[in-house]
């Protein structure tokens, strides 16, 4: 406990117990007591400005004998905050409007990821999404991630299937818990660093996201809108939630296990909350018990969902994302397309705005330090892959995104809160750069393609038109490779579901043990080679694997046809 000079020796922490339990900076302890402080340690949390100051002043106990301060004597104290405590109009102004726009943008990410939603097919993670959802029951939903029909907890199939039911089977209802994920996170966000900096630099962490991969993941039926809500909310608790209020760990610690329930690789975002202790750590000290409970929640997820995890396993052999070394590298320019870009924006500002007088520079504060250390996740992300797991992909580590835009925004408010204007600068920078990408995938929703699946929508779109062509040329089947995605994209929009076969061949890779495992549980003919050979003459091999063809001209077929329109091949045998 420490203690201050002034305010009748009155213990420092009961005073910042009157501050909503939260330990108290340096400089605002000092500004509103009107003491020296011998040791108080820097922590999120604060006053804002000498109008909070006054404020509190005028509410605070009578009783506690501290001495008058009149704001023009706090404003000239040399511990005063450095951005000024009087509040001007054009800072009134500059935190009304980036309220409006922080609000504004929110609500076009919600609707437009809607729009998109209801503009845009299925790609093939999506199909097996929505083919599971409506299994006939939980408890098949269950069994079948039981048995390696998808690589991903029940929970959020369950929960695809309750917006399925009440507003499917469009595309719309299974993608609306990923548009209200990506809204609701951006939301919880945006108060997080606000209440660590302004409004102004608030905005800044949205304008990042907007202009990260994340708004993608708004408008998909996979899990990572989601994911990135949940991290948030994570975050939020950990920053803003008192750590003396037994409640606040029991939250953290059930949205380490909803979110562990929807994304196994999400217990990888408990690594920044062990580096920020692991670096403040001192001999025999345990952990925070906010730490304590999300480790908690992650292993109740492992054994809520171990049958599932172990089934997963016996599929990652050959997963199509190992993990490698330029992978790893590349991974942070996936998340942020635009950094350079931005980072010239900043330097070009900096340099226009540089004035010869000394200016004053916060010290890093340990919320930004906790920031920064999501960008380990990755990292951590690749040895459990290298371990473990074998797969590594950027969206599985989306994770990061909340804590590197807080860390963003301190940043930013560190450097520039004394020159508005660059601040200014670069989020509009960064807002335009946003708005256009979100535009333009609107306009284009239905061309939009998957991450991971370059040429995907092209691809559906031909074999749909060749559909038609083949059937009219008397083929009574389609035949495709298990081990490609085509296939289970096409017959999902095909008229003719029935005419579509699922050639197995040798060698398959994990698409092809997924779609074999689904095949248990959803009606799918699955062919082997010698039925392929049976039935060749009437058969349409769309996108036929070399595997396929060989075969084929081993047994004595010849190609009669091959045609090719650009994006997929189309073999007619005899």
């Amino acid at each position: 406990m420490y203690w201050a000079k002034r305010a009748g020796n009155r213990p420092c922490s009961s005073i910042a117990s009157q501050f909503g339990r939260t330990t108290l900076g340096y400089d605002c302890l000092n500004a509103f007591c009107g003491c020296e402080i011998f040791k108080i340690p820097l922590h999120w949390g604060g006053l804002k400005s000498v109008r909070d100051l006054s404020d509190l002043r005028k509410n605070w106990p009578m009783n506690t004998n501290l001495p008058h301060q009149s704001e023009e004597e706090i404003s000239n104290s040399p511990h005063r905050r450095p951005r000024g405590l009087a509040v001007t109009f054009s800072e009134a102004s500059v935190r009304t409007l980036s309220s409006l726009i922080a609000v504004g943008f929110i609500a076009l990410y919600l609707l437009s990821s809607l729009w998109i939603a209801s503009h845009r097919r299925f790609w093939y993670d999506e199909i097996s999404t929505v083919l599971i959802a409506r299994l006939s029951d939980h408890a098949t939903i269950w069994r079948a991630l039981g048995s390696a029909a998808d690589v991903l907890p029940a929970a959020y199939f369950m929960l695809v299937r309750l917006f399925d039911h009440w507003l499917g089977p469009a595309e719309f209802a299974a993608r609306i818990p990923s548009a209200l994920g990506l809204a609701v996170g951006l939301l919880v966000i945006f108060d997080c660093a606000r209440r660590l900096t302004d409004n102004l630099h608030g905005l800044a962490s949205l304008a990042l996201l907007g202009s990260s991969l994340l708004p993608y993941y708004g408008y998909e039926a996979r899990p990572y809108g989601l994911c990135f809500m949940l991290a948030a909310t994570e975050l939020w608790l950990w920053v803003h939630a008192p750590d003396d209020r037994k409640s606040s760990s029991v939250l953290f610690g059930l949205a380490f296990f909803l979110a562990f329930s929807i994304h196994y690789y999400s217990a990888l975002c408990l690594v920044p909350y062990v580096a920020f202790e692991l670096s403040r750590w001192k001999p025999w000290n345990a952990p925070s018990l906010k730490l304590f409970s999300g480790i908690i929640g992650v292993v109740c997820g492992i054994l809520l969902f171990s049958t599932q995890i172990l089934a997963a396993r016996t599929i990652s052999a050959g997963f199509w994302a190992p993990p490698t070394l330029s992978a790893l590298l590349k991974i942070f320019s996936d998340f942020f397309p635009f950094g350079l870009f931005f980072a010239a924006t900043a330097l070009i500002l900096i340099a226009w705005s540089a004035r010869p007088e000394k200016l004053s520079l916060e010290p890093m504060l340990p919320t930004e330090r906790l920031g920064w250390y999501f960008l380990l996740i990755p990292i951590a992300g690749y040895v459990a892959a290298k371990l473990v797991t074998n797969a590594f992909y950027n969206r599985y580590f989306i994770g990061l995104l909340p804590g590197v835009a807080m860390a963003f925004a301190c940043a930013l408010w560190r450097h520039f809160r004394q020159r508005l204007g660059s601040s200014v600068g670069i989020v509009l920078v960064m807002l335009v750069v946003s708005f256009g990408r979100q535009f333009e995938a609107m306009t284009q929703s239905w061309t939009l393609e998957p991450p991971s699946g370059f040429g995907a929508a092209a691809k559906l779109r031909d074999a749909l038109e060749w559909e038609t062509v083949v059937l009219k040329d008397g083929k009574e089947n389609i035949a495709v490779p298990v081990d490609g995605m085509l296939g289970l994209e096409a017959r999902y929009y095909s008229n003719h579901p029935e005419r579509y076969a699922f050639v197995l061949t040798p060698g398959m890779g994990v698409v092809a043990r997924t779609n074999r495992n689904l095949a248990e549980y959803h009606p799918m003919r699955l062919w082997s080679l010698d039925d392929l050979r049976r039935s060749a003459r009437n058969t349409a091999l769309i996108e036929p694997s070399h595997e396929m063809v060989q075969a084929m001209q081993d047994a004595g077929f010849q190609i009669k046809k091959l045609a090719s329109t650009g994006e997929i091949h189309v073999v007619y045998l005899e």
